[in-house]
């Protein structure tokens, strides 16, 4: 038996250990976590009471640790500052009008990056023009209120096809993200989608009923929507395939021009692009749930779209300019800063925490916890988090879903390769946070995990 399993199997023997009213008030999680601390990795672990200064454990509080998803927690403190709980994104069709009012001079569709607009809202607004008895636009123009960088430095390059790592542009649309479907035809496979979608995908993946061992199936993409599925399937099933956009401005312009069409109005000249926003009659308008609503989402489910549309736009309203990764950065730092956070060492590339350049330590998402509880503005936010055996990303999560942790744990999690972390609170009896913690691990085996174990004892203690 090798010695982190006899730590492990003797820190849960500890645990049964029931806690009298005198041991609880002394507990002390150091030794606690010392033995149950993975092998060849790098942790840091801190634990305080709401409210309170001291700590029940202090482990590597101001190293450095790439944090993945846990970074979303200062997104939405940052968020709530810049734009307000009740921001929302707006989608705006903004004219030059004639005095024939079936002929519009100029035309300029306005985009904020919207994380919900849908194919059907874009429509609806095509719609509200035809029903003005628009039958004509000379010029039509896109303006997005973000930059083209879709993108932000460090996201792993073969996660950027798939749909959590879609790209972030001022033009979002259904997500930015396609479905299509694949199935074998004998040796050979078929791929089908939407017929009406403006994009192509193709298929050179290969059916093998008894694959060898790099048997891998891999979708390639081109500039303009095409995308390719290489390697080889290995079940008769239909397979669903998600993929994400190459070029989301290209999907938006063909699917305005198609919408268009079917709405019987005529464009003179091809549709362009614009960098400033022009001003004119609102002749429509598309607006976002509000900020609040959306920041469930981002923090139960973890949703990496809104983080970092949310983080761009949080660059642009702070400096009046097209918001990008790099304006949205220095606008969460400073704003972070202003708050009482101490944000010197910290380095934010992205708002969803996919970048492998983020670095922050454990003792600034403490101080973002504690500030959550301290801020009536931001209280609200603690509902906004995964509920352990219940709800989001805490729903399966391994150890969450049986007492003592089932309900007892809010946070939110960050897990990618390599990298698995923590950030919330435990709850006492009348279901209030009791203790902000923080768990941060980067490398070793993460299926070995110490923070349930951790968890476990500080809820026995506030019990």
């Amino acid at each position: 038996m090798t010695t982190t399993v006899i730590n492990r199997t003797f820190a849960l023997a500890l645990l049964c250990i029931p806690f009298s009213s005198s041991f609880a008030a002394d507990l002390e999680l150091k030794p606690l976590f010392d033995l149950v601390k993975p092998d060849h990795a790098q942790v840091a672990a801190i634990v305080q009471p709401v409210g309170k200064n001291n700590y029940l454990l202090n482990e590597n509080r101001h190293g450095l640790m790439t944090p993945a998803s846990t970074q979303k927690l200062l997104t939405a403190v940052a968020a709530y500052q810049i734009l307000g709980r009740n921001y929302r994104f707006d989608t705006k069709l903004v004219a030059q009008t004639t005095a024939n009012p079936q002929h519009l001079a100029n035309l300029q569709i306005q985009f904020s990056g919207d994380p919900g607009l849908t194919t059907t809202d874009l429509r609806a607004l095509i719609r509200a023009l035809q029903k003005q008895g628009v039958r004509r636009i000379d010029s039509l123009s896109l303006y997005s209120s973000q930059s083209s960088q879709y993108h932000a430095p460090g996201w792993v390059w073969d996660d950027l096809g798939i749909c959590f790592a879609a790209p972030i542009s001022g033009y979002i649309l259904d997500r930015n993200c396609i479905s299509a479907q694949l199935t074998s035809f004998g040796n050979e496979t078929r791929v089908s989608h939407p017929s009406f979608l403006p994009i192509s995908v193709s298929t050179d993946a290969s059916y093998q009923a008894q694959p060898h061992d790099f048997c891998d199936l891999h979708i390639e993409s081109f500039p303009g929507n095409r995308f390719n599925v290489i390697g080889c399937l290995t079940q008769r099933n239909r397979l669903n395939l998600e993929i994400a956009l190459s070029d989301p401005r290209d999907f938006v312009n063909q699917t305005i021009e198609r919408l268009l069409k079917d709405a019987g109005i005529s464009l003179s000249t091809p549709i362009s692009y614009s960098k400033q926003a022009s001003y004119g009659r609102v002749l429509a308008q598309h607006q976002s749930a509000p900020l609040h609503e959306l920041m469930v989402t981002m923090l139960t489910d973890s949703d990496n779209l809104i983080a970092d549309t949310t983080f761009k736009q949080m660059g642009s309203h702070y400096f009046a300019h097209q918001g990008s990764f790099t304006s949205g950065s220095v606008a969460v730092i400073q704003t972070l800063t202003g708050l009482g956070i101490d944000m010197s060492d910290a380095v934010i590339v992205d708002g969803s925490g996919l970048s492998r350049y983020n670095l922050i330590s454990a003792q600034q998402l403490l101080q973002t916890l504690q500030l959550i509880q301290a801020n009536p503005k931001f209280t609200e936010l603690t509902q906004a988090l995964a509920i352990a055996g219940e709800s989001g990303t805490l729903r399966r999560k391994t150890g969450f879903g049986q007492a003592p942790l089932k309900q007892r744990v809010v946070a939110k999690t960050g897990t990618m390769r390599g990298v698995n972390g923590l950030a919330g609170y435990t709850l006492n009896t009348e279901g209030k946070p009791a203790y902000a913690f923080v768990y941060l691990q980067n490398g070793g085996k993460l299926e070995v995990s110490s923070e349930p174990i951790l968890l476990k004892a500080l809820i026995n203690q506030t019990d």
